[in-house]
């Protein structure tokens, strides 16, 4: 079926070295943020945080219900760790990344 083609597909890791406001070639580029109306502008959660144990393993933890895992989260924000130590956020849904919280 097509859905379960879907579903099978791989995640693609995010890139811990440089967070970059959109995914794709246009990330070089700059553009001014669109302006959310009224309707759009919904409240955005952060549902995941990655986390470092004593000898440095990443897991990550889900902030609502207090779960820790080994797998990186399938979707939602997620909090990450850059390789500096720099906090920075990715959307597992949509592939974007930011410095800042959504």
């Amino acid at each position: 079926a097509v859905g379960a083609a879907w579903a099978a597909a791989p995640l693609a890791e995010p890139d811990r070295r440089t967070p970059r406001e959109e995914p794709g070639p246009r990330a070089e580029t700059s553009r001014a943020p669109e302006r959310a109306t009224a309707e759009q502008a919904l409240p955005v959660v952060i549902r995941w945080e990655e986390c470092l144990t004593d000898t440095q393993e990443r897991y990550y933890h889900e902030l609502p219900t207090g779960r820790t895992q080994w797998e990186l989260p399938v979707e939602g924000w997620i909090e990450l760790l850059a390789d500096d130590g720099e906090r920075y956020y990715w959307d597992a849904t949509t592939n974007i990344t930011s410095w800042t919280s959504p």
